[in-house]
This record gives C-alpha cells, structure tokens and sequence, in this order.
C-alpha cells in the first residue's frame, strides 16, 4: 500500500513538472493582460501583444489598414497587432523586451530543435490542413496542420500584413526578433517544422514579449 502512495506522488510530481508553468502579466500602459509561460529557462507572453503604437495594425482581410482598431481581440479568432519592425522595436511593456534571434533558437532547440518545435509551439486549432508528398505510398497525403501546443506558447495562425494586404491567414504566423540584419523573424507554418527567417522588413508581424 504505502509503495503504491509512493508510485502515485512521483508519478503526480512528474505530470507536474511535465505540465507548462502558466502565470499572468498585465501591461500598465493600457491595462490589458495577458497568459505567459516559462519554458526553459525563459518566460514567454503566451497571447500575441495587443498595445497600440503608431504603425501597428488589426489584421483585416478587407484591408481597412487605417482604420482606427484600439482593440484587436475584438475579431472573430484574431487577436493581437501586427506590427511594422520600427513599431516593434518599442513596443513592449516595461520588464519585458522583443526576442532576440537567440532567444528565440534557444526557444526552438528547447522545443526539440526545429524539425518539431513547430507543431510542439503551435496552438491545437486554427491551422488549416496541408498536402504533402509520401514517398512510401507514392501519392500527396493531406495531413493536419494543428499543432500539439505541448509548451503552452499556443501560437496561433495570424498570417501576416504586407502593403495593402493581408495574407495567411489559418496558415502562418510571423513573429518579430531583434538581429543585426534588423528584418529577421520566427515563423511558424502548417508543417511541423520551425523558421528563422531573413527580408521580413516590408511586413506586419506579430509580437510575443519574452521577460528580462
């Protein structure tokens, strides 16, 4: 009896630790909170940054680019703005700064390195499904673009925004990092695999704050 308590508190502690930290910030520039997590040693934003800055847009598949939209959570699945590289560079709350292109390898190789940090990062809804080439059976197999979400970052399939356009939506995500090219970003698509990515400088993207 008493190994059997035993067994049940390790396994118990295990499933604990196994299971992503969740906590909570709230940004005191305009109020509004948000979920974080810790994976690793980094504590991550687990919703895309909502606060308006000059040259921050809703995506809006009709391109209203323009219009004023304080609050992005209002549309239907979307939430959060996407951001011009010189909008983003400012655009975190105190405590808190945009990724650089290390911390976010450092988030990829934490997440199985970037073969599998993409369905492990995405949320478990949202993503369109994608065909792809099975060399076994020799013919294009549809395959399930939702993520596994096993981190708790959720990252959720906001296309991007491009001149007057809006893109890909249920399809990608883009996330702004610091590098010295200055127009790198993090993508995500519906494959399973994870991107750093070079020439994002003519987008709007999505931001997820990392702590200091």
């Amino acid at each position: 009896m008493i190994n059997k308590m035993i067994l049940f508190v390790l396994m118990t502690a295990l499933v604990a630790l196994a299971a992503p930290q969740m906590g909570a910030m709230t940004d005191s520039r305009d109020g509004k909170s948000y979920r974080t997590v810790k994976i690793g040693n980094q504590v991550w934003m687990a919703e895309n940054l909502d606060f308006e800055t000059k040259r921050s847009y809703c995506y809006d598949a009709e391109g209203e680019r323009y219009k004023k939209q304080p609050n992005c959570n209002d549309k239907k699945f979307v939430s959060g703005r996407l951001y011009t590289y010189e909008a983003a560079k400012g655009a975190c709350p105190g405590g808190w700064h945009l990724p650089t292109i290390a911390e976010f390898e450092t988030l990829i190789k934490t997440a199985g390195g970037k073969e599998k940090a993409g369905k492990k990062l995405k949320s478990t809804k949202g993503w369109n499904s994608y065909d792809y080439w099975d060399d076994d059976e020799e013919e294009n197999v549809t395959k399930d673009g939702n993520g596994s979400d096993d981190y708790g970052f959720s990252a959720k399939p906001f296309g991007y925004g491009h001149d007057a356009y809006y893109e890909h939506l249920n399809e990608e995500t883009y996330f702004w990092c610091v590098s010295e090219m200055e127009d790198d970003c993090f993508n995500l698509g519906r494959e399973e695999e994870a991107f750093l990515l070079q020439r994002c400088r003519n987008y709007q993207n999505s931001i997820r704050c990392v702590k200091d």
